[in-house]
């Protein structure tokens, strides 16, 4: 038998014509293939990869003979990136290749249930999957938009709508309790900034939904997003519960690249991230498309950077110094980073940051680059004052920049001081640094350096070793630049004014 088959980018055309059971066959092991024969008319892109070992997880799990009685998993995958979509063929593919017969979908409200009830019996009714697995649609004997009840690949198969805190305990049909929970964007954000409300759906999530499963084969699956600054997020729950398998990321990768490219591109979500920090949101942004909580004691900026006090334009300068903190050459290593700061009276302005070997205005990987970048920005900006992280390998790049400037004539032009940590652990010294910005005794006049620093300081988790801290570091050596032995250097050099109008240097250092 040949199956007339609506092709689609990810249904492969050359297998349209292919019988019923090769195409059954192969929808089995390619998830990809499957989605296009679901729904052709909305996979223009492939799942990324991430989204195809979820699904392997998940089959493997439900398919090995010694599994466990209960699996449980929660996924967190950022907002905009068809989660929703994921999860209704995740739940076809596991109906028509009978691994489920009862599956129980809860989500925030009735209606959000029913829709996503009403997508899942639409593709099981599709021409595709009924010319592959069988009529779906003539053999419901429940038909509403609570309830599909269908016998189906000879086995009874039920679909069950319901909402967040409805009555669900004891549900049983056809002898059979859920052996599929399915819970999608259960809760809402203003259930989990209600203390109240929150307890309550947590007391009904856990006394009265996870009981109703069958206690000796079944899955659930729970998902959703982080909620900024708030302890009563019941994904950040699961997440800290040995219980539950978790799989959260972010819509930005550890590699700087999108999770799903061809759906939202990395360009277009700095641009938002832009957009929402520029109106002092970046904790909202960063929790529901980072999946990262922004709770105090869990992250540097809870609450996100309050406004400069002054803008670039504004900025009369009493005195200048740059500060550089150098990285090695290896892949792992940190970037290497250099800030320009302008001193007005008490207050320090970050007016320049640029960072590692992907800079957009000066790239700097190699000490040479360090060097001469430095060097070019602050000839440009008027500033004499060069601290430089004396410790271990850093204290000999002062060496290599006094044969620099020896090499091109200014060899008298700047000072050097030599900055270190004084036994302070780094994250203590981070944290203090914010609480000064906080404080606004040092501010990002460059609204570009603001959004590279908000962006890493809210990707910091305190108290986790080897994180990505090259620019929080930087800009906490303004506390040491303060000490008054070196306060008072830099306070007691005049600012020389722009010697140069470098070309390429009209804008600010930005990732985005």
């Amino acid at each position: 038998m040949t199956a007339t088959v609506l092709p689609s980018k990810y249904a492969d055309i050359g297998q349209i014509q292919d019988s019923a059971e090769a195409l059954f066959t192969r929808g089995a092991t390619d998830f990809q293939f499957f989605a296009g024969l679901c729904i052709p008319h909305v996979m223009r892109y492939p799942f990324p990869p991430l989204y195809i070992a979820i699904w392997q997880m998940l089959i493997t799990a439900v398919t090995r003979e010694d599994r466990e009685r209960v699996l449980r998993y929660a996924l967190g995958l950022p907002r905009g990136f068809a989660k929703t979509t994921f999860l209704k063929i995740l739940l076809v593919w596991m109906v028509v290749y009978d691994k489920i017969s009862f599956a129980l979908i809860v989500g925030a409200t009735e209606r959000l249930s029913q829709n996503f009830l009403s997508d899942v019996n639409d593709i099981l009714s599709s021409p595709n999957i009924e010319a592959i697995y069988g009529p779906w649609n003539v053999n419901l004997a429940t038909d509403n938009k609570e309830e599909k009840k269908a016998s189906y690949r000879r086995r009874i198969v039920i679909l069950i709508a319901a909402g967040a805190g409805t009555a669900v305990r004891g549900i049983n049909l056809a002898y059979m309790r859920p052996d599929f929970l399915l819970c999608d964007d259960m809760q809402s954000k203003e259930n989990a900034t209600s203390e109240t409300e929150s307890n309550a759906l947590l007391d009904w999530f856990v006394g009265t939904l996870l009981k109703v499963v069958d206690p000796f084969f079944s899955t659930m699956i729970y998902s959703g997003n982080m909620y900024p600054a708030v302890d009563n997020c019941i994904l950040a729950k699961l997440q800290n519960n040995p219980e539950w398998t978790t799989l959260i990321t972010g819509a930005i990768l550890a590699d700087g690249q999108s999770l799903w490219e061809s759906v939202r591109p990395i360009d277009a979500l700095w641009k938002d991230f832009k957009h929402d920090e520029a109106l002092g949101r970046s904790h909202i942004w960063f929790a529901e498309m980072m999946n990262q909580s922004t709770l105090e004691g869990v992250s540097l900026l809870p609450n996100g950077i309050p406004d400069p006090p002054l803008t670039t334009d504004e900025i009369i300068p009493d005195a200048g110094f740059m500060l550089i903190d150098p990285a090695g050459l290896k892949k792992i290593s940190d970037d290497n980073v250099v800030t320009a700061n302008y001193v007005i009276g008490s207050t320090v302005a970050v007016q320049r940051l640029i960072a590692g070997k992907t800079d957009p205005i000066l790239p700097i990987q190699t000490p040479k680059e360090v060097i001469e970048a430095t060097i070019t920005i602050a000839q440009e900006l008027g500033i004499r004052i060069i601290g430089i992280e004396g410790v271990a390998y850093q204290a000999t790049l002062e060496f290599w920049f006094r044969e620099v400037l020896q090499e091109k004539g200014l060899e008298n032009h700047f000072i050097f001081i030599d900055l270190a940590p004084h036994g302070v652990q780094k994250e203590k010294r981070i944290i203090n640094s914010i609480k000064n910005l906080m404080d606004k005794s040092w501010f990002f006049a460059d609204p570009d350096a603001r959004q590279r620093y908000t962006f890493q300081a809210l990707s910091y988790k305190l108290g986790k070793p080897k994180q990505k801290d090259d620019i929080l570091d930087t800009c906490a050596y303004i506390e040491e630049m303060r000490r008054p032995e070196n306060w008072s250097t830099v306070l007691s050099v005049p600012m020389s004014g722009p010697v140069a109008n470098y070309e390429g240097l009209t804008g600010y250092a930005t990732p985005f």
